[in-house]
């Protein structure tokens, strides 16, 4: 959370040195007054619905949240590390930073082809932790490392994450951004406010039965997978950290150039 009392105390010190740039996370314009005693020289938001932030700063600039790199891994190696089948379609089910396990069953289709993979933190309220069905793994473990969860990501064929808002009024999924670069075919909710800027680069679905049919559907037609998996290249390629980078960079030359 923003270190509002903190911040307080040092900000003339720092306006005085300095340019100031508030990046803009929440969702919605705060409430409290204190949002409001920091005079900024530039306001950014990432996220087109934070729009309103226009009312209040007329002339805070949208630039959009990176992307990891796009990279790629070798399926078989990494199921090997991570002691997964190597013949069976895998669905990784995202459980960590409150996504929830929302699918807990399989169609008939599905069912001998087919394994949920479940990744959650330690001591989850799952009950198939104890006994998961022959379909099913539940991995319990700490928050994963960047190489763990690209692990996880390339041992798949598909992933899900199931969330509708975020624990700290966040406009965007950090870990989408992070995921959408894999390779790895991304399914979504419909109904989630939480993964607005994604369109072809995912898979949505409005429930389990739903969800069901889309896997079963692109783990038959490899050209559809492709679809997905280059859409969503394409995105991380438009918005890689380099290039978002290099738009912070100019952002920061051309207010240091103006002056106040």
């Amino acid at each position: 959370m923003f270190p509002v009392k903190e911040l307080a105390k040092i900000f003339p010190l720092i306006a005085a040195r300095s340019r100031t740039v508030h990046i803009f996370h929440e969702n919605e314009m705060p409430k409290e007054s204190w949002f409001y005693q920091f005079i900024w020289d530039k306001v950014v938001y990432f996220d087109k619905r934070q729009d309103f932030l226009t009312e209040v700063y007329p002339d805070a600039e949208y630039i959009p949240f990176p992307c990891f790199p796009v990279r790629r891994g070798d399926k078989q190696e990494s199921r090997k590390r991570l002691g997964l089948p190597p013949d069976k379609k895998i669905i990784f089910v995202f459980c960590q930073r409150g996504y929830q396990p929302y699918l807990r069953y399989l169609s008939e289709g599905l069912e001998d082809k087919a394994i949920l993979l479940f990744v959650t933190y330690p001591n989850s309220e799952m009950l198939e932790v104890e006994s998961p069905p022959s379909w099913m793994i539940v991995r319990e473990e700490g928050a994963l490392s960047e190489d763990r969860f690209d692990d996880y990501l390339f041992a798949s064929d598909a992933v899900i994450f199931h969330k509708f808002q975020s624990r700290y009024y966040r406009v965007a999924s950090s870990v989408i951004f992070k995921a959408i670069g894999a390779g790895c075919p991304i399914f979504l909710p419909q109904q989630s406010e939480f993964f607005r800027p994604f369109k072809d680069e995912a898979v949505y679905y409005s429930n389990s039965e739903e969800l069901n049919k889309k896997l079963l559907a692109l783990f038959k037609d490899d050209k559809k997978a492709r679809r997905v998996a280059e859409a969503a290249e394409v995105f991380a390629r438009m918005n890689s950290a380099d290039r978002i980078a290099d738009v912070y960079i100019e952002l920061f030359t051309r207010i240091l150039r103006e002056g106040r």
